[in-house]
């Protein structure tokens, strides 16, 4: 099994694939002894969670960082999404005040499904509001329907 220590810092981690990706979030997290870098969250695998392991770069990839392994940590899932691209300087002051998740697995599956069925009910209604727009096809469509 490949070791990070095998690596330099100037390495360029191969995380194209999924596999590999997986392969490397799970070794990062280990180096990182399974906590997240802003929170220190232990990091959990088990789906649902948001303290499920992601790789956080260091220097956003919107900011011009690359997949070096010295801009590589692990993160929770929670901060990964919530930083986005902010200052990591300004983004450890705020993820210091984040409270550790102390959920069961049973009690995020409930939360997840509703919060599922909550989207789908707002893309109804979404649906449900937006104005129908008739195009050439659908005056067309519509005056063949009527002669049928």
């Amino acid at each position: 099994m490949t070791n990070l220590s095998d690596y330099s810092s100037e390495t360029v981690l191969p995380i194209s694939s999924s596999k590999r990706k997986i392969k490397w979030r799970a070794l990062i997290c280990e180096e990182a002894g399974g906590r997240c870098h802003w929170c220190n969250q232990e990091l959990r695998a088990e789906q649902g969670f948001m303290d499920s392991a992601t790789i956080e770069h260091m220097i956003p990839q919107s900011k011009g960082g690359g997949n070096e392994r010295w801009n590589l940590a692990a993160a929770c899932h929670r901060c990964n999404t919530i930083r986005r691209d902010t200052d990591a300087d300004t983004f450890a002051v705020i993820a210091s005040d984040f409270l550790q998740d102390t959920r069961s697995i049973e009690e995020v599956a409930v939360i997840n499904k509703r919060a599922r069925r909550q989207r789908k009910r707002q893309r109804r209604r979404m649906l449900d509001t937006m104005p129908v727009f008739y195009n050439v096809f659908n005056t067309i469509f519509d005056k063949i329907w009527r002669l049928a």
